[in-house]
């Protein structure tokens, strides 16, 4: 069940997770709508228990309720996924670990409890992070240390801080390749928050090492999970970033060919985000706008909205694939509303991204209503706010259509010396990826 989940065989590792739980007394939800029941029980069952635990060695706790606990973490992989049945599994493996209080099974729950908290955008009160690292260093388990490593690259990830993310996955990756085994889906996360922090921070030259090295790799063992989250996620950045658009899409269709079609996962969500961006770069945000109204049902019915980063790059999508509609066909400026009421949601998020983003949402919908002035001012904001997270692609592109739209000279040379720049971070064609953020 572990190496079909977490190699990205989902429908056949669904099928043999579902028999080996229920040999050990645990109902898998069958519908969306009761594992999210299920979930949050689960979730009030933690909150009341709280963190606590009697730590006891492993030969002091009864065999079948070891062999429970790690089953239960063999279904890790389902959190990237589905993100509701995910998450129902993952607290009731937290519940029964910390019962245990065995060091090793207690550290790598609260190490996956740090990063579903973190993706969901819980930032209050969370003692998981270290509370996993101090038993990881406790037991000296290298498996225990690299998750508590993982789990602090995604906690940074959602916090913003880019460079603190790449750090801890690079200890995570060296620790699994060094002293651990069997570890191929812990290797891939890490892999993908390293190749996130690069891509953000417009790290190209080292963002192809990775995720030439890394797709390799996950060819030579046919692991499905790896190529899908790595192309979906980033890769296919790399040929926009080459001038090669069409090629992007063929990778992404390709990537999802192999993917399980029975539900809509977390890489479907990836899919849409990614075919979105690179249509929106084109110029075909009618294309981009019919695919976003399709998925958007499914990613309500699957609850995917839940998970902070899924909800705010979704609406971000939304916002610049209808504005850009607008923009090349005044029949469709309505959709301007939307987008506003999006950038009005993002602004709510307590997400560090989220100011920037809203912002430059705002600044497309007014310039595309004329008000340039406001517009600049804008993008002004925005491109500070993503300087001082380290966003280097996202701060170029708000200096980028500045440039743009002041036109003239001064504005050729503002325009030029963006470009510049992003060449210098290893991209041959940048307009193609700065028209991303503002394809206008």
């Amino acid at each position: 069940a572990q190496q079909l989940l977490g190699s990205g065989n989902i429908d056949a590792g669904m099928r043999v997770a579902s028999e080996l739980l229920s040999a050990l007394g645990v109902e898998l939800p069958k519908s969306q709508l009761s594992a999210l029941t299920s979930l949050l029980y689960q979730r009030l069952k933690l909150r009341l228990r709280g963190m606590g635990f009697n730590e006891s060695d492993s030969t002091e706790v009864p065999e079948e309720q070891l062999l429970r606990v790690d089953t239960l973490w063999s279904m890790a992989a389902l959190g990237m996924v589905d993100h509701v049945r995910g998450s129902e599994l993952h607290t009731r493996h937290v519940l029964l670990a910390l019962d245990t209080g065995e060091p090793y099974r207690v550290s790598r729950a609260l190490s996956m409890e740090t990063w579903l908290r973190a993706s969901a955008g819980d930032r209050t009160g969370n003692t998981a992070d270290s509370m996993a690292m101090q038993l990881a260093v406790k037991c000296q388990h290298p498996h225990a240390i690299a998750l508590a490593h993982l789990a602090l690259s995604v906690e940074a990830h959602s916090r913003g801080q880019l460079r603190q993310s790449k750090l801890s996955s690079d200890a995570a990756e060296d620790l699994l390749r060094e002293r651990c085994t069997g570890v191929a889906w812990e290797i891939t996360n890490a892999r993908l928050f390293g190749s996130l922090a690069c891509l953000f921070m417009g790290d190209f030259v080292s963002l192809r090492q990775r995720i030439g090295s890394a797709l390799r790799e996950a060819r030579e063992r046919g692991d499905i999970y790896a190529q899908t989250n790595l192309t979906t996620a980033v890769g296919y950045i790399l040929d926009l970033a080459d001038g090669n658009p069409d090629g992007a899409l063929e990778r992404i269709d390709e990537a999802m060919a192999a993917w399980s079609q029975q539900g809509f996962y977390l890489q479907h969500f990836f899919r849409t985000l990614a075919r979105g961006q690179v249509l929106i770069a084109t110029g075909r945000p009618a294309e981009a706008v019919k695919e976003i109204d399709e998925a958007w049902p499914r990613m309500e019915s699957s609850h995917l909205l839940r998970a902070e980063s899924v909800r705010l790059y979704s609406r971000w999508l939304r916002a610049r694939a209808y504005t850009a509609l607008a923009k090349q066909d005044a029949s469709q400026r309505g959709r301007l509303t939307v987008a506003l009421q999006d950038a009005k949601q993002i602004a709510k998020e307590h997400n560090v991204l989220a100011p920037g983003i809203a912002q430059s949402v705002r600044a497309a919908v007014a310039h595309t209503k004329g008000h340039d002035a406001e517009a600049l001012t804008l993008l002004s904001e925005a491109s500070k706010s993503h300087a001082a997270l380290d966003m280097a692609v996202a701060s170029s592109a708000w200096d980028w259509a500045a440039a743009r739209i002041t036109g003239g000279e001064a504005g050729k040379r503002s325009e030029q010396r963006v470009l510049a720049e992003c060449r210098r971070r290893g991209m041959s064609e940048p307009a193609c990826v700065l028209r991303i953020y503002w394809s206008f």
